[in-house]
């Protein structure tokens, strides 16, 4: 079993990079091609790699197939980040704490934070920015942690030298995540997140996850675009969302099953078609064409008669259109 890190982090004289967040669902094979949770794993070491030589990464801390809430142990790692005097953070989720190192492996500090799950160092005002989220874990689904549903939360630390952890705030309510449910097809990290700054401000720019439908209707648009927020006080306003700029200028953002999209011009007009997906019984078929005029990029949607299953032009510009069984 392959098992990438989710985070890693590069330190400020390019020398060193850090790795973990190595936490993957072991999936068992059910009916139907469904992929089903079968139980989590996690490794619980820090690698740590010389980016000027060809040595593989080396465990900077803990122990890979053993947890521990010493000083020097980790229950599930999640996340690292590395400040500009090479201090090195690291969320030990499970242990609700966010640890930080020097390059010895010194412990500098050790800050009591519920499920921290992502950490950063403000690039201006130098102030330290943790956010947790629910991330499912052995622990959670065998009740050994009572966590039915857990907040969205965003905490400002202050600088390294007076990091304390203050009141949360709350992320918008459309990045609330549940314990991921028996039939899933994604990573188990939901969000995607980025907190820097801008003009004196503070921004965070979200995303989620696209996990794989398999249920019968099908074409259900998905909140997994980047929008960018700007922190207001003591809540977050939107300021762009790419999901509203493509719709903008895409008839149809729904993402296409089985990736089948067939591209065809039509010799007469010089027009460029594509295919649009649906799922369902005839899930590979379309009942719509994308017809993009390739002067100016414009995209229209062409009804169908009956939906297809391929399709070509003739020299003269006529459609023809193939069923499934047809």
């Amino acid at each position: 079993l392959l098992i990438q890190p989710f985070s890693a982090a590069i330190s400020p004289d390019s020398k060193k990079v850090y790795f973990t967040g190595y936490h993957v669902c072991r999936y068992g094979a059910a009916s139907n091609n469904l992929v089903t949770n079968t139980g989590w794993k996690t490794y619980h070491q820090v690698y740590e790699m010389d980016l000027a030589s060809n040595e593989p990464p080396k465990i900077f801390l803990g122990d890979p197939e053993k947890s521990g809430n010493e000083s020097s142990s980790f229950n599930m790692p999640i996340n690292v980040f590395v400040d500009d005097n090479n201090r090195i953070y690291i969320c030990d989720y499970l242990n609700k704490r966010l640890q930080v190192f020097d390059q010895n492996k010194k412990l500098l500090k050790s800050i009591a934070i519920d499920y921290p799950a992502y950490v950063t160092v403000l690039p201006k005002s130098k102030e330290v920015v943790v956010i947790s989220y629910l991330i499912t874990n052995n622990e959670f689904q065998l009740g050994k942690v009572p966590v039915k549903f857990l907040p969205v939360y965003y905490y400002n630390l202050g600088t390294f030298e007076n990091m304390k952890v203050g009141a949360p705030i709350s992320l918008p309510k459309e990045y609330e995540v549940n314990l991921a449910p028996y039939v899933y097809s994604g990573t188990g990290f939901e969000l995607g997140m980025c907190v820097t700054e801008f003009g004196g401000e503070t921004r965070l720019w979200m995303s989620r996850e696209k996990v794989g439908d398999f249920s019968a209707k099908g074409g259900d648009k998905r909140q997994q675009n980047i929008k960018i927020w700007k922190l207001n006080q003591q809540k977050f306003d939107l300021e762009r969302s790419f999901e509203d700029e493509v719709e903008k200028v895409v008839a149809n953002v729904k993402i296409a099953p089985y990736s089948r999209q067939r591209m065809q011009v039509n010799p007469a007009t010089g027009d460029l078609f594509m295919t649009a997906p649906f799922t369902g019984f005839t899930g590979k078929s379309f009942k719509e064409l994308y017809k993009i005029k390739q002067e100016t990029g414009k995209i229209t949607m062409v009804d169908l008669s009956f939906d297809a299953e391929d399709y070509c032009f003739d020299a003269n510009g006529m459609l023809y259109l193939k069923t499934q069984d047809i």
